[in-house]
């Protein structure tokens, strides 16, 4: 059994990086059976097809799973493609005239693995590779500035200061994508080492979450493992498993576009701090277009 590991950076180790699957109880690179690698061949098939989940720059479409003020009952997912973890850092403002969040650039340049696969669904290309460089994250540009003016109080609502936890989960017989808190994340890292074999395909078990409260009071109790082992059955033809990079390559905007999304965001704070197009290396910001794809 692995040996229990209580700092944040211990969960980014051996959730995030690492594959987890039932084998000896360890956490290693997982060695699949027959009918595993048979199952994953057609998901792997299913994905390359037709795909129904989809991630881009523009926005893209996923299913959500919503906790929700009673007892939610779901299994924790390990997607065949992408990572089984991410652990997201975003920007708050606006997308397709409403409120979206977009990764922090600085956050995604300091996960290597995470980058590469933005740069193959071109999320990233070699023009961004040169700016951010060059001038780094636009909202780290707009803190720092704010910061030298002594008004770095201002910043507070121009940013999601905390990172996210981003898992694949099964519920009401389909995939969803469930956006949560590290929080959630260590306290799955905690179960799997209690019971690895809580998120294995074929001899997993449920996860339950009992939810208390309205809306932003509403709080939820920590996940506990429920029910027996079973597998989880699906058609690979009606069912398409999400892979995380494509949820990350949908809240990924290049450089430019990031610059874009701070200032149609949060131009009274760009203002106060006198910062123009050119202290990014942008000449020209475009107002905002709506959407209704989001």
């Amino acid at each position: 059994m692995a040996t229990k590991k209580s700092t944040s950076k211990s969960t980014k180790s051996t959730i995030e990086d690492k594959a987890v699957r039932k084998t000896t109880g360890k956490l290693v690179t997982p060695t699949l059976s027959t009918s595993q690698k048979a199952l994953h061949e057609k998901i792997r098939d299913s994905l390359a097809g037709a795909q129904k989940v989809t991630g881009s720059s523009g926005g893209g479409k996923f299913s959500f799973f919503k906790l929700d003020e009673e007892k939610n009952r779901f299994r924790i997912v390990i997607p065949p493609n992408g990572p089984f973890c991410l652990t997201l850092k975003q920007h708050r403002g606006i997308r397709f005239g409403k409120f979206g969040t977009a990764t922090d650039l600085g956050w995604l340049y300091n996960n290597t693995k995470h980058l590469d696969a933005m740069k193959e669904r071109f999320s990233i290309l070699p023009e961004d590779d040169k700016c951010f460089n060059k001038y780094g994250e636009p909202y780290d540009i707009l803190f720092k500035a704010l910061q030298a003016m002594g008004k770095q109080d201002e910043f507070t609502d121009a940013r999601i200061g905390s990172k996210r936890a981003i898992f694949v989960v099964w519920a009401n017989d389909s995939f969803h994508i469930l956006e949560t808190s590290l929080t959630f994340a260590q306290a799955i890292e905690t179960l799997y080492e209690a019971d690895p074999d809580f998120i294995d395909w074929e001899d997993g078990k449920e996860i339950q979450v009992t939810g208390k409260g309205k809306k932003l009071q509403r709080r939820y109790s920590p996940p506990v493992i429920v029910g027996k082992p079973s597998p989880i059955k699906f058609d690979p033809e009606e069912h398409t498993v999400p892979d995380l990079y494509d949820f990350l390559s949908a809240k990924t905007l290049g450089y430019q576009k990031k610059v874009k999304f701070l200032f149609n965001s949060h131009p009274k704070l760009v203002n106060l701090a006198n910062l123009s197009t050119e202290d990014f290396g942008v000449e020209e910001i475009e107002e905002e277009e709506t959407d209704n794809e989001e």
